[in-house]
């Protein structure tokens, strides 16, 4: 199934098929909850949890290759449909020819499934992620955009 286009007030991301949405709607029937990682992950740093709601949009560099490494993921604040957090793999940031891709939080797990216990880090929180590493840090620059 070919990718459907964002239509105005339309649901889907750029790269979100009707199956995945069906997909979205059976987790969106289901309920989006804190999960006990995300708790204890949450717990571990002394944050209150702050997951992102439901249908809500992730940033993803989906150009980059799933081998690349390390997973990188930054949250800023909440803002319209986006729950704020900004995800890419490899050691720099995308520029211009390598943009962010709006992915619903739901197909995340597809994508990333490492970084599924992060997820409720509050805005503020950045992540890096490889094997056998792990960096974890509060940034209050990442509230400022």
């Amino acid at each position: 199934m070919s990718p459907t286009p964002i239509d105005g007030g339309d649901h889907r991301p750029a790269l979100c098929s009707m199956t995945q949405c069906s997909a979205v709607r059976a987790k969106i029937a289901t309920g989006f909850r804190v999960s006990a990682a995300q708790r204890d992950m949450c717990r571990r740093f002394a944050v209150e949890p702050s997951p992102p709601g439901q249908q809500t949009m992730v940033g993803f560099a989906l150009s980059r290759p799933r081998e690349l490494e390390p997973l990188n993921a930054l949250r800023h604040p909440i803002a319209g449909s986006s729950n704020g957090w900004f995800v890419w793999r490899g050691p720099a940031i995308p520029q211009e020819d390598d943009k962010f891709a709006p992915l619903h939080v739901e197909h995340l797990d597809e994508y990333a499934p490492e970084l599924g216990p992060y997820l409720a880090l509050p805005p503020g929180w950045g992540v890096v992620l490889a094997p056998d590493y792990e960096d974890v840090w509060y940034d209050e620059t990442l509230l400022d955009v």
